[in-house]
């Protein structure tokens, strides 16, 4: 019997060590799209002075998940400053319609951005962005010479 209680106390110590979570940070979700539709392929940044930023990625429906230190971990507490700017990482990146090449110069700069918005620590905070997204313009035809 002393070695499992010794046992059950070496493992509640791991798992306090590993960081199931952090007191001062709130998990994030949230989803961005232009007039409803969802804008795929985007970078989403919240910053905060004196914190580091939180930052997640939009998917095909234009949702994301926050990560600061940890995979989904989450932003810190407070006010942020929310700036989405284009990943060029994924398949929609470039297109028209949900991809993130034409995201509106406004929402990408982070010390101008109008969207903000609040993180509360210790709970699941979700957050919907509705921006603009320039039309890229039409693609010429190559010309076979």
């Amino acid at each position: 019997m002393p070695f499992s209680r010794l046992a059950a106390a070496g493992l509640a110590l791991l798992f306090a060590a590993a960081g199931c979570g952090n007191p001062e940070m709130g998990r994030v979700s949230g989803r961005i799209t232009n007039g409803g539709k969802p804008v795929a392929s985007v970078e989403v940044v919240f910053y905060t002075p004196s914190r580091p930023v939180a930052r997640g990625f939009t998917d095909a429906d234009g949702r994301f998940t926050l990560s600061t230190r940890r995979l989904n971990d989450g932003a810190y507490a407070g006010r942020h400053k929310v700036a989405v700017n284009p990943s060029f990482s994924g398949p929609d990146a470039s297109a028209p319609e949900g991809g993130g090449g034409s995201v509106a110069a406004n929402v990408r700069d982070l010390a101008n951005t109008p969207l903000e918005t609040e993180v509360r620590a210790g709970t699941m905070n979700t957050c919907e962005f509705d921006i603009a997204v320039a039309k890229a313009p039409p693609q010429k035809a190559a010309v076979p010479k």
